[in-house]
């Protein structure tokens, strides 16, 4: 007997989507376009937690690993399980950009396969068949956590994600980020796949100091990306709240099981550079807090 499964579904309408083109405008953030919430769904993505959670008045750091380490002095400003192994969801996607510029060349164009279109959660909602540059996909990546650019990256320059997953393996050796291990381009949560506070704070120290484009990008408020004859035009906004609550040169979130928020971020504070990683809290807004003030 024949059924008509969900990724059945889901295949067939990222392929109409194609099929329909025009100059319809896509924004990741949702909008009033009938044709896009029949489509889409209600996609829960981390951007949707514009709160960035919200606690009682505790007056401890609440993250299940933290490190902040001031670079400017050179001193560990707080700790707290920093060694311990945790998933920290799409603050991996730092590594993921990293990679993707050793690898590639920001022009390179790559095309979307089946995968991407459905391995959900955070996504940038790319449409089976289209044509992206790197750099177009990088946005995509970082300023709405796209996992569906995640996986089009790995495929598109490693041939396979498992390639492009040992990649990042070997990046995150080269840095000293000895526990960790990943298994996906996108950080979703799997068995497997695992960093520390620490590592994490070796990984953002690293790529924040080496790579200025993903800087760049993670403090990008809004790109808009025209139609070209690959794609349809897109319209990717950051909605990051903590641009404007903290002194933040760049950062990276990320939403996993249980709603449990994860960050690691770049800031300036009294002309020092102070670099954070949180993995797994209720609210990065009340645990930066916490840590940044005086003491």
């Amino acid at each position: 007997m024949f059924v008509f499964s969900f990724w059945q579904s889901s295949f067939f309408a990222s392929f109409f989507r194609v099929l329909r083109g025009g100059d319809q405008l896509l924004s990741p953030m949702g909008n009033d376009s009938n044709f896009e919430s029949r489509v889409l769904g209600d996609v829960a993505t981390l951007e949707n937690n514009i709160d960035y959670g919200e606690v009682g008045k505790e007056e401890n750091v609440l993250a299940q690993g933290a490190y902040a380490y001031d670079l400017t002095a050179g001193k560990i400003l707080f700790e707290k399980d920093s060694r311990k192994s945790l998933q920290a969801a799409s603050t991996v996607k730092i590594v993921t950009a990293a990679v993707a510029l050793d690898r590639g060349q920001l022009g390179e164009e790559m095309t979307v396969n089946y995968f991407p279109t459905v391995v959900g959660e955070s996504s940038m909602f790319l449409s089976f068949g289209e044509k992206f540059t790197l750099e177009e996909l990088l946005y995509g990546l970082i300023v709405v956590s796209g996992n569906d650019c995640a996986e089009t990256i790995a495929q598109g320059l490693g041939g396979k994600r498992e390639t492009f997953v040992d990649w990042m393996n070997e990046f995150a050796q080269k840095v000293g980020a000895v526990n960790t291990h990943f298994t996906t381009p996108s950080g979703l949560d799997e068995d497997g796949q695992y960093t520390t506070a620490y590592d994490l704070f070796l990984m953002g120290k690293y790529v924040f100091s080496n790579y200025p484009k993903v800087v760049e990008i993670s403090v990008t408020r809004e790109r808009y990306l025209p139609k070209t004859v690959g794609h349809r035009a897109y319209l990717l906004k950051n909605k990051l709240l903590l641009l404007d609550a903290f002194p933040i040169i760049a950062a990276k979130p990320g939403l996993g099981e249980q709603k449990m928020l994860s960050l690691v971020t770049l800031l300036e504070k009294d002309n020092h550079k102070i670099l954070v990683a949180l993995i797994r809290t209720p609210s990065i807004r009340h645990d930066l807090t916490q840590i940044l003030k005086p003491s």
